[in-house]
């Protein structure tokens, strides 16, 4: 089961890491960064949702996005 969205860590005004959307294979959320380093995307995605993740940063998907352009 999918958790009621947006879903943020930790809860309230001072999350770190929100998840937004979710579809098939791909979670979409923002991150703050945070001076202590204390949450990083890929931890609150592998225990909300019990899977492993990999995160990618916008700039990746947009050059990924190009090159598929490209292609065409």
């Amino acid at each position: 089961a999918l958790p009621t969205l947006p879903l943020s860590k930790p809860e309230g005004k001072v999350w770190g890491v929100r998840l937004d959307r979710i579809e098939g294979a791909f979670a979409l959320g923002l991150w703050r960064r945070r001076p202590d380093g204390s949450l990083f995307p890929n931890q609150v995605v592998e225990s909300t949702l019990r899977v492993r993740a990999t995160t990618r940063f916008w700039e990746t998907i947009l050059r990924i996005a190009e090159l598929i352009k490209a292609q065409r």
